[in-house]
This record gives C-alpha cells, structure tokens and sequence, in this order.
C-alpha cells in the first residue's frame, strides 16, 4: 500500500493496485483487469457494513483514472518544458550572446546524460519493476539508483577533466568555470530526472507533478533573483538549477526511502537485466538522433547558402511545439502498457495500445490542421518576416510528427513486451529513406525538398512499427488459440 505523508513517515514504492496478486501470475492464469476488479468489489460487500469503503474507493483504487492520469502527465511535462523554455528567454533577455550560446552548449551535455539514463536505467526499471514481487521491488530499486548515481558520476568526472583542460589549455568553446560547474550540478539534476521517471513507472503521476512544480518554483524564482541582482550568467543558471533539482530531489527520495534496498550483491546483475533491453532502446534513440540531424547536414553540404538551414531549423521549430505533448504521452503510455501486460497478459496491453494510439493519432491530426491553416503566420510571428512562404514546409514537418505520433503506443507496446529489439530495423531503414530520398531531393527543392525526405522516413519507420507490433500480436494470439 501507498502511505502519504499524513498517515506514515515515508512512502514505498509498492502501487495500490488490487492486481498484485494477480500480476505474480503465470501469463495463462491471470484474468482481465476488470475480472480482478470485480472480485475485490464483491469481496468490499461481503465485508460487515462497519468495514465497508465506498464502492467508488475501490473502483478508483482498481482502475484509476485514465483520463485524469494522463492529463496530469501532459500538465507534468508542460511544466517541464515550460521551466526549460522561461530559463532560455530569461537568459536571452538579460545576457549576452556568448552566455546564451554556452548555456546552449552545457544544455545539450545534460540532454545527452538524460537520454542515456532513460534508455539503459529508467524504461529497464519501469519495464522490470511492475514485474517482480513486492519483497524484490525495493532490492531492485535500490540497484537502480545506484547505477543512476554511478552514471551521473561518471559524466561529473567527465566534466570536471574537460574544465580542468579547459583551464589549463585555454580553450574558448566552453568556459572552464562553466564546465566545472556542470560537473557539479548533473548529479542532483539525473537524479531528480530518474525520481520523476520512477514515480511515472509506477504511475503515481501526481507526485511526479509534484516534484516537477516544485522545481520549476524553485529554479524560475532563483533565476528571476538572479536577474533582480544582475548576477544571471550560464554558470549562475546551472548553479540554479542544480540547486532547485538537489532541493526537491533530496525531499522526494526521503519520502520514498522504504522503497530503496541496496544490496551490493545484486547490483552487477540487475545492470546486465537492464542492459538486455536498455540497449536496444539506446540504439533506437541513436537513430532518432541521426535521423534528426541528417536534413540539416544535407542542406549545409548540398545548397549554395546556410540561410536554407536556418530556415528548415525555424519550420521544425514551429513543427516541434508537439513535442510536449509527445514526450508527456510516451513518459505515461510507457509504464501504463507495461502495468497493463503484467497484470492482464496481452488481451490488456493491445487494449491500451489501441485506445492510446487512437487518442494520440486524433491530437497529432489535429495539430496537422492547425499548421495548415496557422502555420506559415506562426513562423512569421515567432523567428520574423524572412521567413515567409514557408507554409508548405512547415505542413510537411507537421506531417512527420503525426505519422511518428501513430507508431508511438505500439513502439511503446514491443517496449512493454521486452521486443524492443524489434523496433531497431523499421528504424535502420527509415534512415537510409531520409539519407537518400534527401540526396535526391533537397539538391533540386532545398528546404521543401528536406522536409518532404524527413517525412518519408518517419513514414518507413512508423509504418514498420505498426506492422511489426501488429505481427507479435497476431503471432501471440494464433499460439494461445
């Protein structure tokens, strides 16, 4: 059971679901999720009219609310995108160019050590945690973070060594006070990053809603005390957010510490557990990243000028306003498919793919409509006049986000089902559709040209995706005929 704050000291990291039982068995012997939520129902009216809860108790207790959880996760990673987009204006505002820039560049160091921890630490733990007993969970748990902290370490050496070549060959890409303070602040900022990720796992989205408020409060307060003093800098920012990320992390991980059981003779074997899948998720990430950088390479190589670059940066940055919303989706969808396969087999993991892939596809179609009729004014508005005309590109770039919106709850399906290995190839192959599709295109029509490549790759790889999950499905059901 769950305790708050109110009725115990702390809090572990056992969910309030009356499946447990039923998820600790065999992939033939569980029933459906609403049979086990019958059962408990009928079990709270045979109780003594003193002991009965309200029925409404329980069937919120079973079920949740769908709905609900995943508006919070949307309002969670609205905040979260949020913070991040006040922190860039405030700094752009009240700094120079160069300070921009470097916050820019130590930005993308705690991007990258975020994507590692996700794909080799988190999506493991959120896949392998709803799976084991309630006895195991903590000792798991505890492995977990210790190769979180073992991994923010090892990117705070990473820093540290840069700062001091920094200082001592004098180098001007990056600061070294910059740097070293980058090496102090990555720790507290994974690891508030893996908290959030663990609670979302075990789908306790209103703390993960909780923790992010409280340092978007905290690091957006500090950086408007900062500009009040006329101290605000990259190296002052960092330090900020460090800060706000240690403050609220340290007070989450307090409150959950009975969830945490470190035992040293588990944690080499736990790592090898979350590498099987981790590293087939940090290959797809991989790819998504060369594919992301592929276009705008192809028009700094094969067009005359690098105006159409920053022009195809400008309309993906109109295209990219669906990210918060993509990434909220894939932080909820991810731990929810995979609750769904451990508690009710496949029958209830195609149910929630099904329904989150019809929810996510009818947003992301809407969002295509509304960058046909609004979307060259939108670029206008935001980066100015030189970029008028460029509608059609910015429809294109919206189109690629909706056919990666349709793969995206059947990618996270093969993710639940421990295939993500399966995921590698569609996308290998929307790689090599975007490389020469633009080799062909952007020569002849420049930015349109390179929207239009990158849209035809997403395409391959969605539609890869779709029949794979579509085929481990069909496969699964003819086997248990």
């Amino acid at each position: 059971m769950t305790y708050t704050s109110e009725s115990a000291p702390c809090e572990d990291l056992t969910p309030d679901l009356p499946t447990i039982a039923n998820s600790r068995k065999g992939p033939h012997e569980r029933m459906p999720v609403a049979h086990t939520m019958l059962r408990e129902l009928d079990a709270n009216f045979g109780r003594p009219a003193a002991e009965r809860r309200p029925w409404w108790t329980d069937l919120r207790a079973t079920l949740g609310s769908t709905a609900g959880q995943g508006g919070l996760a949307l309002f969670d990673q609205f905040v979260v995108s949020g913070a991040s987009f006040l922190t860039t204006v405030l700094i752009g505002r009240n700094c120079t160019e160069n300070e921009l820039a470097l916050y820019a560049l130590a930005s993308s160091v705690v991007i990258l050590g975020t994507s590692l921890q996700l794909a080799i630490i988190s999506v493991p733990y959120s896949i392998h945690g709803t799976r084991l007993p309630d006895e195991d969970r903590p000792g798991y748990a505890g492995s977990t973070l210790a190769h979180q902290l073992m991994l923010s370490g090892l990117l705070a050496t990473g820093m540290g060594v840069a700062a001091f070549a920094i200082a001592w060959t004098g180098g001007t890409v990056i600061s070294a006070a910059t740097a070293a303070t980058l090496a102090a602040v990555i720790v507290p900022v994974l690891l508030k990053e893996y908290i959030r990720r663990v609670e979302m796992a075990h789908l306790r989205v209103a703390a993960a809603c909780r923790l992010d408020a409280a340092v978007a409060t905290l690091q957006i307060g500090g950086l408007l005390f900062l500009v009040y003093q006329a101290l605000l800098s990259a190296r002052t920012a960092f330090a900020m957010i460090g800060v706000a990320c240690g403050l609220a992390a340290a007070r989450a991980l307090w409150s959950r510490r009975a969830g945490y059981a470190l035992r040293l003779a588990n944690v080499g074997n736990d790592f090898r557990r979350s590498w099987a899948l981790g590293k087939w998720v940090l290959a797809a990430q991989a790819i998504n990243a060369v594919v992301g950088s592929i276009v705008p390479w192809l028009l700094v190589l094969l067009r005359p000028t690098t105006a159409e670059t920053a022009v195809f940066s400008a309309c993906q940055g109109v295209a990219l306003l669906a990210n918060p919303f993509l990434l909220g989706m894939s932080g909820f969808v991810g731990p929810k498919a995979a609750h769904a396969f451990t508690a009710g087999g496949m029958h209830e993991l195609r149910l929630v793919v099904s329904r989150m892939a019809w929810f996510i596809s009818a947003v992301a179609a809407m969002f295509v409509v509304v960058m046909l009729a609004f979307g060259e004014q939108l670029v206008v508005a935001l980066y100015g006049s030189q970029y008028a005309g460029r509608g059609a590109t910015v429809c294109m770039l919206a189109a690629s986000v909706f056919v990666y919106a349709i793969s995206l709850a059947p990618d996270l399906g093969l993710w639940a089902m421990e295939r993500a290995e399966l995921n590698v190839r569609p996308r290998l192959f929307g790689l090599a559709v975007t490389l020469v599709a633009g080799l062909v295109l952007v020569p002849s029509f420049g930015v349109l040209g390179g929207a239009c490549s990158f849209l035809a790759g997403n395409a391959v790889a969605s539609v890869g995706i779709i029949v794979i999950y579509r085929n481990v499905v069909v496969s699964h059901d003819r086997s248990h005929a």
